[in-house]
């Protein structure tokens, strides 16, 4: 069933005949956003488009879930967590220190800007089937896992 699933997502991504018509495409993505009832405010369409702000970064670091990783590297939130409490313990201290928050600020700064370098990964995800109770444990998805997010 995952192989299938799989095979489906790979055959989709790699379908050029999706991107073959540029105008028909930008077409089918406005008539999309035409339908949809909800619409943002005026100060909700400015939010959006604002650059992150380094406290921004620190919330969300804050807010994101413990035992989850944002990326396929696996690397969980704890370790950025953890990051930055070294930083303000070596703060504190006096001692030479690194600001994960604004190493990761400055990243987000750049892709807002400039996009998403090719052949980085850093949008790369992948999807898990989640299966329903009462089927047998061998197709189980191990619950401890979590598809690519943020951090």
């Amino acid at each position: 069933m995952a192989e299938i699933a799989r095979q489906h997502h790979d055959a989709v991504q790699s379908d050029e005949s999706v991107n073959s018509d540029q105008i028909v495409r930008e077409e089918n993505i406005l008539k999309v956003l035409d339908s949809l009832e909800t619409k943002l405010s005026s100060d909700e369409a400015d939010m959006v488009g604002e650059l992150v702000s380094p406290s921004e970064v620190l919330e969300a670091m804050r807010a994101a879930e413990n035992g989850t990783a944002p990326g396929l590297d696996g690397i969980q939130h704890e370790v950025w967590k953890t990051l930055h409490e070294r930083f303000i313990e070596d703060e504190h201290a006096e001692r030479p220190s690194f600001n994960i928050v604004n190493v990761l600020h400055a990243a987000y700064i750049d892709i807002q800007t400039f996009g998403v370098s090719k052949g980085t990964g850093f949008s790369d995800g992948w999807m898990a089937p989640l299966y329903k109770k009462g089927v047998a444990a061998t197709r189980r998805v191990d619950s401890g896992r979590r598809s690519a997010t943020t951090p």
